[in-house]
């Protein structure tokens, strides 16, 4: 128990890492290549928290307090310096401050804003829930009966935002990004109970549906 994983620590850097370039303005193909950074950072989240809990069970106060403190509040007091730090530069330059009082909030309720901390309301929700999914990941239930649910959810919510894309946009993508990353939580909180072979097939597969996706859209799109 005492034996750092150090492939968590991998993934941890390379989800970071990915983003990192993600937001360095790379040519598009590697802009297209490195879409998994997120999610790469939502399983690598999950199979720490099944790590740290496997052996002992988790005080759902405490564990809220804690986490959500270490979420919340120094994005929010960077936040505060960088607003300070736009607003003097805006005073020293004579020009008026560039954010309205609807983006300040948004900012800090994390919904929008001036973008990129939509992650943040995110790990907020995966908070919230892990308890819970704990507990049902924890439980003495076949693999199957775990993973099947979570795939078919997946297989509905893509369905969601197949739909919501065409009727609910505004909706769609204030809802449903939660509810992905939901699920690929859940995955995660149980994927070091799959085997190599099993890992190498989900690889595999999802290998597949990734270059048809590809395939596709280079005969159509170019």
């Amino acid at each position: 128990m005492n034996k750092r994983d150090t492939s968590l620590d991998i993934m941890r850097f390379l989800g970071v890492l990915i983003i990192m370039i993600a937001h360095s303005e790379p040519p598009e193909w590697i802009f297209q290549l490195r879409n998994f950074g997120s999610p790469l950072l939502v399983i690598a989240s999950a199979l720490t928290s099944a790590t740290i809990f496997k052996y002992k069970s988790i005080d759902i106060q405490s564990f809220y307090r804690k986490r959500l403190s270490k979420l919340i509040f120094p994005a929010w007091i960077f936040l505060t310096f960088y607003f300070a730090a736009v607003y003097i530069f805006c005073l020293l330059i004579n020009r008026p401050f560039l954010y309205s009082k609807h983006t300040l909030l948004s900012t800090y309720l994390f919904t929008d804003g001036i973008g990129y901390v939509w992650i943040l309301k995110i790990y907020i929700i995966l908070a919230l829930i892990t308890p819970f999914a704990l507990k049902i990941a924890k439980s003495n239930q076949p693999d199957s009966a775990y993973f099947y649910p979570v795939i078919l959810a997946y297989g509905g919510y893509e369905f969601l935002v197949f739909l919501g894309n065409m009727y609910f946009p505004q909706l769609s993508a204030a809802i449903l990004p939660a509810l992905a990353y939901s699920l690929l939580f859940l995955y995660g909180l149980k994927m070091n109970r799959l085997t190599i072979k099993q890992l190498l097939t989900v690889s595999f597969v999802s290998l597949a549906i990734f270059l048809s996706f590809v395939a596709y859209n280079f005969y159509y799109n170019g």
